[in-house]
């Protein structure tokens, strides 16, 4: 009487391993500048957010823009619905306005991990002007 075993051999465990290591090589780094782009498109969309508030708050003050950001958000009815500086970070950037006056502004979007959660830091200035610059 012969008797059959079933199971999994050395070798279809050894071809499953490899199979699995080389899906997870291949789609973690995917996944992961996927993530870093979602990042870098919501600090760009977060920074014109914020200048459209400081331009509107300019357009109903004689052109002055606000000394503090908090002014955006504690109005009524406010400019800002977040304040974006206090909350920092938020999805992996975070922000801060270094020059701030009634003639102008300068605000930023810094990666927390430079290469991890965004490979790019963006500065809006007066008027809406975006520029971005490789993290360092």
């Amino acid at each position: 009487m012969v008797t059959l075993h079933r199971g999994i051999t050395f070798i279809g465990l050894v071809m499953g391993v490899s199979i699995i290591t080389l899906l997870a090589v291949v789609g973690i780094p995917r996944l992961l500048r996927s993530k870093m782009a979602s990042n870098e498109s919501s600090a760009r969309a977060a920074l014109r957010t914020i200048s459209t508030a400081l331009e509107a708050y300019a357009s109903e003050h004689n052109r002055g823009y606000p000394v503090d950001i908090s002014e955006l958000t504690n109005s009524e009815p406010p400019y800002l619905n977040k304040d974006y500086i206090a909350d920092s970070p938020l999805q992996g950037y975070s922000y801060s306005c270094e020059s701030l006056d009634i003639n102008g502004y300068s605000c930023s979007a810094e990666p927390v991990i430079c290469g991890r959660t965004g490979s790019k830091r963006y500065t809006i200035t007066t008027s809406g002007v975006l520029t971005e610059a490789e993290c360092k």
